[in-house]
């Protein structure tokens, strides 16, 4: 039987994003699994992972009057611990690092120079768990 896996997880994404000359640079955090800074989640399962993630990326940014568009790509450092049952009472977690590869694209509707408001696609690959998804974005900053 076919499907979507049974992860549906809420994921924080939070970044700064600077540019230095014509070079656009990205520092992120991620965090995903049941144990987010929102709570518990309903769905999470005892054997899932609860991962973070810390990434350095560089990309390319095209704006024009109301539209942005940006990707970015860089390395990325992964960390976190993976639940498994050992009884049916107890629950032990395992310790997981890995360095990964982190990317992203987003498009965004600027209806000011300040904010944008669009959606976006990220992707870790790295040893441990790859995961993806898409977002929802709300952006703030100074325009430059």
């Amino acid at each position: 039987m076919g499907g979507w896996p049974n992860e549906r997880i809420i994921v924080l994404h939070s970044a700064y994003c600077f540019s230095i000359h014509d070079n656009y640079y990205k520092v992120a955090y991620y965090s995903k699994g049941k144990d987010s800074p929102f709570g518990p989640s309903w769905f999470a399962l005892p054997h899932e992972y609860i991962l973070r993630s810390v990434s350095l990326s560089i990309g390319k940014c095209y704006r024009s009057n109301w539209f942005e568009a940006s990707g970015f790509c860089g390395p990325s450092f992964v960390y976190g611990k993976k639940g498994l049952y050992e009884t049916s009472e107890k629950l032990i977690d395992k310790k997981v690092y890995s360095m990964g590869i982190e990317g992203e694209l987003q498009f965004l509707f600027r209806p000011a120079k300040e904010v944008g408001m669009g959606f976006g696609f990220y992707a870790d690959l790295n040893l441990i768990k790859n995961f993806a998804g898409a977002m929802v974005t709300l952006t703030l900053g100074n325009g430059k």
